[in-house]
């Protein structure tokens, strides 16, 4: 299976502390429909994969935290 492609199940024990809470898979559902109307994420209620955007930024984050790790080590 593509690594970047989760089910839902494989995402909430990675987010939420009690994956089998109903609480937290509410709020799951909830913030995976605000994703999906932004563009973020592609899910079809089985499955979920951050978009090309999505994953963009996430490089930019990590790029960014990598310089100013770099720079505070060089100071």
């Amino acid at each position: 299976m593509d690594p970047d492609l989760l089910t839902l199940q494989a995402l909430a024990s990675r987010v939420l502390p009690n994956p089998r809470s109903l609480t937290g898979g509410l709020a799951l559902a909830r913030a995976l429909q605000k994703l999906d109307d932004e563009g973020l994420i592609f899910s079809d209620g089985v499955l979920v994969r951050a978009s090309r955007p999505a994953l963009y930024f996430k490089h930019l984050i990590t790029s960014v935290a990598i310089e100013v790790q770099g720079s505070s080590a060089m100071n």
